[in-house]
């Protein structure tokens, strides 16, 4: 145990405490989701690579831990981990997949997607779309009453967006909500 990084000093930590409050560890190479109630699997592969754990009950992912070095710790389950989680569960998501890459990905199609016409952006119409993606990405969607606070406010609200998006500012709003977390 001299020998080791604080990254595997913290999983050690962890073992321990999952093994104290019942869980089953288990290695990614000998995977039973059936040996228990409740099984944690170390080093689960997602779609962007494994997560440090996953937590199954009854065979269903229902968590994920990251190990972090003691001064790192951070909240171990956080929404965007929640929605993945039933995402996945739910079956619209194949693999376990960090919902904020899932909506980076969507963005980027259904940004292709506008400007491969003649529909272009400007520099601070990216900016907003950017905040859009960003709010959706932590709270699932975006009404256009969120607008008026954090972090739009501070580039101008909901005003703004309609001096940059105009006539078209509740169809992005909608689209962006129907595409990025579709």
């Amino acid at each position: 145990m001299a020998n080791q990084n604080p990254e595997q000093i913290a999983r050690d930590n962890i073992d321990k405490q999952l093994i104290t409050c019942g869980w089953l560890v288990q290695n990614k190479k000998q995977i039973n989701l059936n040996a228990g109630p409740g099984v944690a699997v170390k080093e689960y592969q997602t779609e962007v690579g494994p997560a440090d754990y996953v937590l199954f009950v009854d065979g269903k992912p229902i968590g994920i831990i990251e190990a972090k070095r003691e001064e790192q710790g951070e909240v171990l389950s956080t929404h965007e981990d929640q929605v993945s989680l039933i995402r996945k569960v739910a079956g619209i998501d194949a693999v376990l997949t960090p919902y904020d890459k899932t909506v980076d990905k969507n963005f980027q199609t259904w940004l292709f997607k506008k400007q491969a016409g003649a529909l272009k952006f400007s520099k601070e119409q990216m900016e907003w779309l950017y905040m859009l993606k960003d709010q959706i990405a932590t709270s699932v969607h975006v009404d256009i009453e969120d607008l008026d606070y954090t972090p739009f406010d501070a580039s101008g609200g909901r005003g703004r967006m309609w001096q940059l998006f105009g006539e078209n500012m509740e169809t992005i709003l909608n689209e962006l909500n129907e595409a990025l977390a579709a």
